[in-house]
């Protein structure tokens, strides 16, 4: 039976090379330790002594004997530092994580707990989340959630204090309010995103009574202003999106840069994520994101079948698939992916 591949995490503050002070940014396992190795190559080649090159067909005699060993020494320095360094496959800490499940089962939230705190040491610092609302108005090709089921998801186990960031349409204003009240969360600022079409002008939208040319993303905010404002910025975007419609529930790319811009180093969580949806840097979880790794999960669910939990990291192109569910759980979810 082939096993599944597994990977490594490098820890940034035990590697030496991981870059400079935004190492979690920049940090890398085997290729930044090739273009270590190149750098350094190149580096030992230049003589800042006395101004002449090494090179195969150049003799050494050229320099002095002290800058040749100088030189020497610091490269046979490097090289044994790099050779001690763990060069096993790792998973970036920049590559986006995939979770691909039922949001309504509890032990999901349960695990993603458990390994974002192994992970990171701390919650997620923003958290957007675009809910499938039940609308009345006309019907929708996907999965929607009742306002119960949207206020029943265990926000305490993904964030203790951090920025929520909540999509609204034109009719759930008060269900996102008692949203923000039930988990903690205090209601600071409104982002209008207005809509456009090709042409530039404002698109004009389905409504029950006036054409919708916008939409409202809600922001919520859990803690202390003086906790949040020692990993955020505040006072770096504006809340005002004007960006042309895209794919069905795709949102604009202005409110990742204003998250971005708000929580600069993270970690960063989306609910009810689409397969566009996926970015470097970010977790995101839902039930429509994972059409390319089908067959992954028969030979998961085949391999596992005995066992209580499945854990796997599966590179699938550009994009890992980082799955800890329980395997029955996986199993009933496999059958049908919708929103």
């Amino acid at each position: 039976m082939e096993a599944l591949p597994k990977t490594y995490k490098c820890s940034v503050s035990t590697c030496r090379y991981s870059g400079s002070q935004s190492a979690v940014n920049k940090h890398y396992s085997r290729s930044h330790l090739f273009e270590k190795i190149q750098k350094y190559m190149n580096k030992a080649y230049d003589c800042d002594e006395c101004n002449f090159r090494f090179s195969h067909r150049q003799s050494l005699n050229v320099h002095k004997k002290k800058c040749q060993e100088i030189t020497k020494n610091r490269l046979i320095r490097e090289l044994r530092q790099l050779a001690n360094h763990d060069i096993k496959p790792t998973l970036l800490l920049q590559d986006p994580i995939v979770i691909e499940c039922d949001v309504r089962v509890h032990e999901i939230w349960e695990e993603l707990h458990k390994n974002q705190l192994l992970r990171s040491g701390t919650l997620f610092r923003a958290v957007v989340m675009d809910p499938p609302w039940q609308l009345n108005c006309f019907e929708l090709p996907y999965d929607c959630l009742s306002d119960k089921q949207i206020k029943e998801i265990p926000m305490h186990l993904i964030q203790d204090e951090g920025y929520l960031f909540m999509w609204v349409t034109n009719g759930k204003p008060e269900v996102a309010l008692s949203f923000f009240k039930k988990h903690n969360y205090r209601w600071v600022e409104t982002i209008v995103w207005i809509k456009t079409n090709k042409s530039g002008n404002i698109y004009k939208g389905p409504g029950r009574y006036i054409q919708h040319g916008m939409e409202l993303c809600f922001v919520g905010v859990k803690g202390s202003y003086e906790n949040n404002k020692s990993f955020s910025k505040m006072k770096t975007s504006i809340n005002v999106i004007v960006e042309p419609m895209r794919l069905m529930s795709q949102k604009p790319e202005g409110i990742y840069k204003i998250v971005e811009k708000l929580v600069p180093g993270g970690p960063y969580f989306e609910i009810f994520g689409i397969s566009h949806n996926i970015r470097k840097g970010w977790t995101t979880m839902g039930n429509q994101l994972c059409y390319i790794f089908c067959f992954y999960y028969k030979k998961l669910i085949n391999l596992n079948f005995q066992t209580n939990f499945t854990e796997c990291s599966i590179l699938q192109g550009q994009f890992k698939l980082y799955i800890r569910l329980n395997a029955e759980v996986l199993r009933a979810q496999y059958k049908v992916h919708t929103r």
